[in-house]
């Protein structure tokens, strides 16, 4: 899964001030889903916009896990995830989150 998030681009940026962002799904190499779309709500950070489009890019990739192994008993792997930005990395790794 690959995900990434575009703050404060001021060419993509809206004047809601919510930025652009998107992900895609790969399975066995093939693009089974993708999404570019603005977010919902505003993000105060760089680090805020990128964890949030990772955290709707594994509820994606989930989805199509739990789909797999409930209608095609598939034994899941562990999904390879890309995330270019190391602050939403790092909260994405902690036990417990905390957006302050």
């Amino acid at each position: 899964m690959y995900c990434d998030a575009d703050w404060c681009n001021k060419e993509l940026i809206t004047i809601d001030g919510k930025c652009t962002s998107g992900a895609m799904i790969f399975f066995h190499g093939n693009a089974i889903d993708w999404s570019c779309q603005k977010q919902q709500d505003v993000s105060l950070s760089t680090r805020e916009a990128e964890y949030k489009q990772l955290t709707y890019g594994m509820r994606q990739t989930m989805y199509y896990i739990n789909t797999l192994q409930e209608e095609m008993q598939y034994k899941a792997t562990p999904v390879p995830t890309w995330e270019a930005y190391q602050g939403a990395i790092v909260l994405a790794q902690q036990p417990t989150v905390s957006m302050r």
